[in-house]
């Protein structure tokens, strides 16, 4: 359709205003959004590639790319769809030109500065998500009117690059520089050598590709240059640019260094990481201003007016060459002087008081798990729970935090955990799993409880004492996957009322000291700590999850992301928990007073085990009680009749080790069980004998090795390797055959046949397809396509022990259900002509309203068992199955139910494939994940 046509024209709910220009895979337009009455940058694909798929294919993963990535520096996504035959993005629209166009007009040395360092911190958040832009260019960053930067355009975007098969064809390149489709794709100027090769890449390509756009900011012309794409190709691997002479203005000699460093051919000696890039550059701005602000006080030259600068004769190339050679000369000087004045100015400031490391002082010192501290207000009581009752559940207990027996407040069989005291200390509310679970209030040296609020999680009472707010929903994936949702409710209980509600998923709520909530919040796919006011309005984002992604912290253990837990002491800074290395530990950030980031995180702690749950008193000396926790995942064997679905014993430890070992896989006969092992500095395959004992290393890696699969006949181990640059599928012989890479970007396996022939996959990518991979021609073919719906999602495919079936999982439509289904397998060819078995063809197994997962057949091929949150809580539940019609037969019924937080199978990994369960017609295996720890109190310590 002519872009006339499209102006005034609604597609959904967005009408088209103007044309904006053409962009990456796509036409953009202004717009307007009726439902939420603001401007939109439209983009749709252009007509004549509507029917491309792969172009589609790029099209749609520009969007899915940028919406993951939550920053001010990059274009924000707010919705992807298609309408009337239109696949369309509507995202973030700035009011501002293209840094190309900027650049054409002159471009101050100290802005192109500003305007680096904000692409920069745009793609160290981008690197630390895994992500490759791939087309960085003057033309993909906008420059708003307010000077903001915006990176955009990541339809190029991909987390791994595929080897070239191709060869470029020879074209004339115009004026604009060229962005060529197909297996090399990218734009010609600004490729780093490795993408002009074809070859796999990483980060340090778009470390390359910013050093030649640094160098058109500085000097206005391209780094590399060709009367074609080949020559210019040939540029980009072989020359390197005209040193940045005869420019507008002296280019410090750290600039230079800085775009030379980028631009290396060898990607082992460029500069490896952008946050060192970044900071080189804010380095470099900081010696910029102070030079401008010493010319600007007359001390180095004269203040100019228009007219005498109207009269300066333009500067010869030896003028400029004189003035390099001083700013060399000038900048150690600099540099020194700099250093010297803010060692006076520091010696001269600091206070006589200095920070010690604070006093370390143990609460608890139970052998099971004592966690979820709380302190009252005035710092001299402990809240917490413990399974030190020897019931095998939580409880919550209380006692003074210098001395003193624990009282004992709940008993119930079910868990009871996440206590906190009312502003006045009189009154424990917590999290009770009794009766589907529920907020109940406790007086804080025991008395009658009092439910409050159903189904809620981790109760906090607001500083006046007359609210409690919580969170409810499902646990672990639901936030990402889900919904959860806010409330507050008054502390004798009454109706409660959702706050924040105009967020996708919302939990962890913490009360500032003025009574607004601060919470983790997902709008849309932008998750970020919000601030709200019980009165509504607008909340206010306070910018801290990209600042921990960019120091590296990543969630604790048992969650998808890094959640708030307490304010401190002044109501400055908030606590939480994060794993940098190989340790969780306590960390801070603070907050200025609009309630946005002021800084960076500052680490507490710093033991080895997983401190988590830090809570701060309210009205005494700084004090933070926290939680050491260790978790140990281990493979766990339950004795069954797989027959009748029912266990004939308790569960056993399989294998018993600090670290993580899980992804566990039987052979039929039971003789043979593949698994997953964390070790320090790395990851193996390991094979374990179950008959003999002992075990065989099959694979050593350092990037971690997930999803191991054995074939029923316990020849062949199929596993996932999953580092930087790669997502690999690996299969390897158990007999001592040599071990084969089946493929690369490709998604983890699901299954493997007898012999080791065929192996099932998920997929990497859309469409999220069931694949079929021939292990000696590396041929994949679709075998279960899914609906047409843009949100299905296939998984966790297996084979039943007859090779006619073939049971999975399926999202389609919900993010907070799975539903199983079985669809009949009529062999590789059939696959192969066919395109993959589709909807119509699909038996139900499970009704679809709930958390039904990761199926795996009984041995006599008539009962699914799977991994299901349909009680509130991760088990392993069984369907039976009618042996002719694969029709469901009755409800599913509970094979083993762990509901206990100490030992769980969410504790095993927030996905619940790490679950892996398996089966023999007498034992069934799983990972099962130990949770033990105690409570300790971080006290401050200062000296005179």
């Amino acid at each position: 359709m002519p872009d006339d046509e499209l102006i005034g024209r609604t597609i959904a709910r967005y009408t088209i205003l103007e044309k904006l220009g053409e962009g990456g895979m796509g036409t953009v337009y202004r717009a307007r959004d009726a439902r939420l009455d603001r401007l939109v940058a439209f983009k749709i694909l252009r007509a004549e590639k509507m029917h491309d798929a792969d172009r589609r294919k790029r099209f749609i993963q520009e969007a899915r790319t940028a919406s993951s990535l939550n920053h001010p520096n990059i274009i924000a996504i707010y919705d992807i769809d298609s309408a009337d035959g239109v696949s369309y993005i509507a995202m973030e629209y700035v009011a501002g030109v293209t840094l190309d166009q900027v650049i054409a007009r002159s471009l101050r040395l100290i802005d192109a500065v500003k305007y680096a360092i904000q692409i920069a911190d745009a793609l160290v958040a981008a690197h630390a998500a895994d992500i490759i832009h791939r087309d960085i260019k003057p033309s993909n960053v906008i420059v708003s009117q307010r000077g903001l930067v915006k990176l955009l355009d990541f339809g190029l975007a991909k987390l791994v690059e595929r080897r070239a098969e191709s060869i470029l064809e020879t074209r004339t390149i115009d004026v604009a520089p060229m962005t060529i489709e197909g297996t090399i794709v990218g734009t010609v100027a600004y490729m780093s050598p490795e993408q002009a090769e074809g070859l796999p890449i990483d980060h340090r390509s778009d470390v390359f590709s910013f050093g030649a756009m640094l160098y058109e900011m500085a000097s206005g012309r391209r780094a590399f240059r060709g009367a074609t794409s080949l020559s210019t190709l040939s540029a980009v691997l072989s020359l390197d640019p005209p040193p940045l002479v005869d420019t507008a203005e002296p280019i410090p000699p750290e600039l230079e260094r800085i775009i030379a460093r980028c631009l290396r051919k060898d990607r082992e000696r460029r500069i490896q990481h952008m946050d060192d890039v970044k900071i080189a550059l804010e380095e470099l701005l900081d010696d910029l201003k102070s030079s401008s602000s010493v010319s600007r006080s007359g001390i180095a030259q004269r203040t100019l007016s228009s007219d005498d600068v109207a009269q300066q004769p333009p500067a010869s190339g030896a003028a400029v060459r004189n003035r390099r050679i001083a700013w060399r000369m000038l900048a150690p000087w600099s540099i020194l002087l700099v250093g010297a004045v803010a060692w006076i100015v520091w010696a001269l400031t600091r206070t006589e008081t200095a920070r010690l490391a604070p006093v370390l002082t143990r609460l608890s010192a139970d052998a099971g798990l004592s966690a979820y501290p709380a302190l009252s207000p005035d710092g001299s009581l402990l809240a917490f729970a413990s399974d030190r009752g020897g019931q095998g559940s939580l409880d919550i207990w209380v006692q003074q935090t210098r001395q003193g027996q624990p009282l004992r407040l709940t008993t119930d069989a079910a868990d009871e955990y996440e206590p906190t005291f009312s502003s006045d200390g009189t009154t424990i509310a917590f999290r009770s799993d009794r009766d589907g679970g529920g907020i109940y209030t406790v007086p804080a040296l025991g008395g009658t409880l009092r439910l409050i609020a159903k189904g809620g999680h981790r109760p906090r009472f607001s500083p006046d004492g007359k609210w409690i707010a919580y969170w409810s929903g499902g646990m672990g994936s639901a936030f990402v996957s889900g919904s959860t949702n806010i409330w507050v409710i008054g502390t004798n209980g009454g109706e409660p009322r959702r706050i924040a509600s105009e967020f996708a998923a919302a939990r962890h709520p913490v009360w500032l000291r003025d009574g607004r909530l601060l919470f983790i919040g997902r709008l849309n796919a932008d998750v970020d700590w919000w601030i709200t006011s019980l009165e509504g309005g607008a909340p206010t984002r306070t910018g801290v999850m990209q600042i921990l992604r960019n120091r590296g912290l990543r969630p604790p253990p048992g969650d998808y992301t890094i959640n708030p837990t307490d304010v401190t002491l002044d109501g400055r800074a908030m606590l939480f928990s994060a794993v940098l290395g190989d340790s969780a530990n306590i960390w801070q950030i603070e907050l200025s007073a609009r309630g946005e980031a002021a800084g960076p995180p500052q680490q507490l702690t710093f033991g080895t085990s997983v401190e988590a749950q830090p809570v701060a008193a309210r009205r005494a000396s700084p004090a933070v009680a926290f939680s050491s926790l260790a978790v140990n995942v281990d493979v766990w064997s339950e004795p069954v009749d797989a027959a009748q679905g029912t266990t004939t014993g308790p569960p056993e430890r399989l294998t018993d080790s600090l670290s993580f070992e899980g992804y566990a896989d039987v052979s039929r006969d039971g003789r043979q069980l593949s698994h997953v092992a964390a070790r320090p500095g790395g990851w193996d395959v390991r094979l374990r004998h179950l008959d003999a004992g002992g075990e065989t290393t099959l694979a050593s890696g350092t990037s971690p090795l997930l999803q191991t699969r054995m074939s029923p006949d316990g020849s062949h181990v199929v596993y996932w390797e999953r580092d930087e640059n790669e997502r690999a599928v690996y299969v390897a012989d158990t007999t001592g055959g040599a071990t084969q890479k089946l493929c690369g970007d490709c998604g983890p396996p699901t299954d493997i046949t007898p012999g080791g022939s065929l192996v099932l996959l998920d997929s990497a990518g859309p469409p999220e397809a069931i694949l079929l991979a021939n292990v000696s021609s590396k041929k994949i073919t679709p075998v279960i396509v899914p609906p047409s719906s843009p949100e299905s999602f296939l998984y966790s495919a297996r084979f039943s022990p007859d090779l006619k079936w073939i049971a999975f999982h399926a999202a389609i439509g919900s993010s907070t259900t799975r539903r199983i289904f079985i669809v009949p397998y009529r062999g590789e060819r059939a696959a192969a002509t066919s395109g993959g078995i589709t909807e119509k063809d699909w038996i139900p197994v499970t009704d679809g309203t709930m958390m039904d997962r990761d199926p795996y057949w009984s041995p006599d091929g008539n009962a699914l068992y799977f991994v299901s949150e349909r009680d509130g809580f991760r088990c392993i539940w069984v369907q039976r199955i009618d042996p002719a019609t694969r029709q469901p037969l009755g409800l599913p019924s509970a094979v083993s139910h762990f509901h206990t937080a100490r030992l769980s199978l969410s504790t095993v990994d927030p996905r619940s494939s790490a679950v892996s369960l398996s089966l023999t017609p007498t034992r069934m295996f799983f990972s099962l994940g130990e949770l033990t720890g105690n409570i300790w109190l971080a006290t401050e310590q200062t000296r005179k």
